[in-house]
């Protein structure tokens, strides 16, 4: 109902013709909507715009065979018994 009051008040059309035409499945082209005050405005051209994508980081680990300076060195290991 809301909706069809807001399209009322912007066509100045009586009720009883809006109703009719709902009714007839009343379609029109842009250009008359416009002209019967069902629109604001015909939209001409369409920018269209890539949005951010989110990037992410890939880490990597290596294995090299070179002994870090700060690495604690290997404890001794003990031999099991038999």
């Amino acid at each position: 109902r809301r909706l069809i009051r807001i399209c009322l008040r912007k066509s100045n059309m009586p009720t009883k013709k809006y109703r009719e035409r709902i009714r007839d499945a009343w379609w029109l082209m842009a250009d008359e909507a416009k002209e019967a005050g069902v629109i604001d405005e015909v939209v001409k051209t369409i920018q269209y715009v890539t949005p951010a994508t989110e990037q992410r980081e890939v880490k990597t680990t290596r294995k090299t065979n070179e002994t870090r300076h700060d690495a604690r060195p290997e404890a001794p290991r003990i031999k099991k018994r038999r």
